[in-house]
């Protein structure tokens, strides 16, 4: 069944005018026909199964059937700090970070980072992190932050702070997982191409943060993401 984020106050009712952008994507790409089913999601939890009545480019209707609220979301709060990369790796980090259930991405440049902070950059990366939402069935969408430097991004991060680095040796982000226990916010550094300068790890680690191993190899960045977040939900009971 496709599913569509669509404003909060188009579901008050139990009929919808949907928006039309996704008027379009229905009788354009996905061909839908009146009498289909689709679900629409209002970002606070809620899913909303609603039967189309009219259809074309620029306007569709449908009626609401059912109500319910899917238990998509992860009981620890993790807020994604991910390194400026080059596209696409940036936009593979929030598909990919988003289907594994982030709750907040943050983008930063850093030292490393060869790619600037740009005008438009915020509303093509929130219809990536849209789009990797409706696809991997939650319903709700990570926050997608600013982006940010370094230093302001963690002047009042949330919950333990752990990053992963190249020359971290003794503790993996396993054993800093089970040293926290019941954590519910966690927050995750992740670096740019050429990782994170010594002058950054003293930073954070001044502000709270545990540098953790993600194994013996050294891992491209939209690589250490994934894998970081898949150990975190794992450990943490999100994948059981």
């Amino acid at each position: 069944m496709d599913r569509f984020f669509v404003p909060p106050e188009s579901v008050k009712s139990n009929t919808v005018t949907l928006p039309p952008a996704v008027s379009r994507q229905l009788s354009t790409v996905l061909r839908a026909r009146v009498g289909e089913t689709i679900a629409l999601l209002d970002n606070t939890g809620a899913e909303y199964i609603a039967r189309l009545t009219r259809i074309s480019t620029t306007d569709a209707t449908a009626d609401v059937v059912s109500k319910s609220f899917p238990d998509t979301e992860s009981r620890v709060k993790i807020h994604l700090y991910q390194g400026l990369l080059k596209e696409p790796r940036f936009e593979l980090a929030l598909q990919k970070a988003t289907e594994l259930g982030v709750a907040s991405i943050t983008p930063v440049k850093l030292q490393r980072s060869v790619v600037e902070l740009s005008a438009g950059q915020h509303a093509r990366w929130q219809r990536i992190v849209q789009e990797a939402a409706e696809q991997s069935e939650r319903a709700v969408m990570p926050e997608l932050q600013t982006g940010t430097e370094l230093n302001p991004a963690f002047s009042t991060g949330p919950g333990l702070l752990l990053v992963p680095w190249e020359e971290e040796n003794s503790l993996s982000i396993k054993s800093a997982l089970l040293k926290i226990g019941g954590a519910e916010k966690i927050s995750l550094l992740i670096g740019a191409e050429g990782g994170i300068t010594t002058d950054e790890i003293a930073y954070v680690r001044s502000k709270g943060g545990v540098t953790v191993s993600l194994g013996k190899r050294i891992l491209r960045a939209e690589t250490a993401v994934i894998v970081a977040l898949s150990i975190m939900m794992y450990e943490m009971g999100d994948m059981k």
